[in-house]
């Protein structure tokens, strides 16, 4: 779908970059968010400890024509990280 994608600077601004470069149109995705423990290889790799707890962030989106266009994994840390939600 991106040919030559891995040769290129990627910009910070991905989608526009698949449209201006590749004429594919991100419209929408879906991500999921899961507490897991930190392997031992992504735990040397995020500076942390195996089995410490991570957010696991799952993200698929797709094209106009609903064509998967990216599927990514993330990692993160969740040392100093908490949740805040003011209602009313």
């Amino acid at each position: 779908m991106f040919p030559g994608l891995a040769d290129r600077e990627i910009p910070n601004t991905l989608y526009d970059h698949f449209q201006q470069s590749y004429g594919v149109t991100v419209t929408g995705g879906e991500e999921k968010l899961t507490a897991v423990a930190a392997p031992e290889r992504e735990a040397g790799q995020l500076k942390g400890t195996a089995g410490a707890p991570l957010l696991r962030l799952d993200r698929q989106t797709f094209s106009l024509d609903e064509r998967p266009v990216e599927w990514r994994i993330s990692l993160c840390v969740l040392a100093d990280a908490h949740y805040l939600v003011r209602l009313g």
